[in-house]
């Protein structure tokens, strides 16, 4: 009798077949992708809060007293900017392109920009804004 060790391995013959104890390897590889489109729409969410939460507090209508020195022109044109790119991911999320890996990466980016830009105009370190970028950071590493 011959064992399966004794067998040419470019031969024909079938090996036997043994049931499968666990999911497959493709299973197991698609499980494990990160991020889902899901944690990608929660980014977005994240992103879409913050940016509002932004527009509220540097709001002329607002005079917030944590707010040291507050260059309130750049601190407009980022976030107008910031809004619209916020958007143009929620659009990007909805047709799923670029991937999603991609699409991470970028709003970090993005993020991490706009936050910087945000705590000079509003007064640099001692604004307390700084742990936007923290956030950031943290939100990407999810």
């Amino acid at each position: 009798m011959s064992s399966d060790k004794d067998q040419d391995p470019g031969s024909a013959s079938p090996k036997p077949s043994t049931p499968a104890a666990g999911p497959s390897e493709r299973e197991r590889w698609k499980r494990g992708r990160f991020p889902t489109w899901e944690s990608v729409r929660w980014l977005f969410l994240f992103r879409l809060v913050v940016m509002v939460g932004l527009v509220l507090v540097f709001s002329p209508a607002v005079s917030d007293p944590l707010l040291i020195e507050v260059d309130a022109d750049l601190a407009w044109r980022v976030l107008v900017v910031y809004a619209i790119l916020v958007l143009a991911s929620g659009i990007n999320l909805y047709a799923q392109w670029p991937s999603r890996q991609n699409q991470v990466y970028l709003a970090i980016f993005v993020d991490l920009i706009t936050f910087t830009l945000v705590m000079h105009a509003g007064g640099g370190v001692d604004s307390r804004l700084g742990v936007l970028l923290a956030v950031a950071v943290a939100a990407g590493a999810c």
